[in-house]
């Protein structure tokens, strides 16, 4: 896979090394103002590191340029210069070009090594040449593994930041639809109940209205209490506030409604998603409870602190078995524990 390019840190950095390189190779005396070639040398030096230059940005046209130079190159002193630009041909290849074409550009350089100990006859020289191509060739692929490594890194930032912000906008709709539902469905239900209550002649149906009335209006209260508790919580304590509000809310709702509540095997429930299943799992069987369990009925909460995370709820009325489970946080594991049983009778 070749690489198109990369953002922050890396996109100045490869611009800059390339200025530098270029600079070098002008100030060092490869190409000369006005072009000077009097003889064979100076012309080679020219070109040489003309294509030194293009191959930083472009490694299939500086190879077209300096392998043919390379060619004539032993026949003189000159040499310097061809290598460099073959070496950094083999860089740039190495880290733009797919492995296909890498090969085929390695090939070039073995042939041009092959032909060149032949001409010079100096094996030394061959070691060195290749030995230079190859750490060109290992530099050029390291580069390469980790601008993709870098490549990475950022997709997988921009996925989850994709998903934070559908999280979010899935939390926002929820936190919408809940207060909707507190609000709005209530307060019809109030005005609708006391309108029932001002027409009714008999005073003992309107008080009966009046005290529905007033326990529907303290489960909205507490329901929301749990709500604004939980969005005002800080960030490292709004796990453990959220549970121990929403237990404390399905306390109290069953409490007020005359049950008897025990919770056991609470402890070691601490992550936000876990704490959200926890409090819509108690509120829908609160309401459950005080909906459709007879008087004297006794219900049981089963609360696996496993993983996953295991809550049930059997009660006479409700049928069937009301359970839900959640696969705990990874970063805080709760301990195991077998699942305990909370009586919660009638009084």
């Amino acid at each position: 896979m070749a690489i198109q390019g990369t953002s922050g840190v890396v996109g100045w950095i490869i611009p800059l090394v390339k200025v530098t390189i270029v600079s070098l190779l002008v100030l060092g005396g490869g190409i000369s103002f006005p072009f000077f070639a009097s003889d064979m040398e100076s012309l080679l030096s020219t070109l040489e590191t003309l294509s030194a230059v293009l191959c930083l940005w472009w490694p299939g046209l500086g190879a077209l340029i300096s392998v043919p130079l390379l060619v004539v190159a032993p026949h003189y002193a000159h040499f310097g210069l061809g290598l460099v630009a073959m070496g950094f041909t083999a860089v740039m290849a190495a880290i733009r070009w797919r492995p296909r074409g890498v090969v085929a550009l390695a090939a070039i350089h073995l042939s041009f090594v092959l032909y060149d100990s032949v001409i010079v006859k100096l094996p030394i020289r061959t070691m060195a040449v290749v030995a230079a191509l190859a750490l060109c060739y290992a530099v050029g692929l390291w580069i390469r593994t980790w601008l993709g490594n870098q490549a990475l890194g950022e997709n997988q930032i921009e996925a989850l930041s994709r998903r934070t912000a559908l999280a979010r906008e899935e939390e926002r709709t929820a936190l919408a639809g809940e207060l909707a539902s507190l609000l709005v469905r209530n307060l019809n239900d109030t005005t609708r109940a006391l309108e029932r209550a001002g027409r009714d002649p008999d005073p003992e149906n309107a008080r009966h209205i009046l005290s529905r009335v007033g326990d529907e209006s303290r489960s909205a209260l507490a329901r929301l209490r749990l709500l604004v508790t939980t969005l005002r919580a800080p960030a490292n304590a709004a796990d453990a506030v959220s549970l121990a509000a929403a237990i404390e809310w399905f306390e109290d709702e069953l409490v007020s409604h005359g049950f008897e509540v025990e919770i056991e095997g609470s402890d070691g429930i601490g992550s936000r998603d876990v704490a959200s299943v926890v409090s819509g799992f108690l509120r829908m069987g609160a309401e459950a409870i005080v909906a459709s369990a007879p008087p004297g009925a006794v219900c049981t909460l089963e609360v696996d602190t496993g993983a996953p995370l295991t809550l049930c709820l059997t009660c006479a009325g409700l049928s069937p078995t009301i359970c839900t489970a959640r696969v705990a946080s990874r970063s805080r594991p709760p301990p195991p524990a077998a699942p305990s049983r909370s009586p919660i009778s009638k009084a």
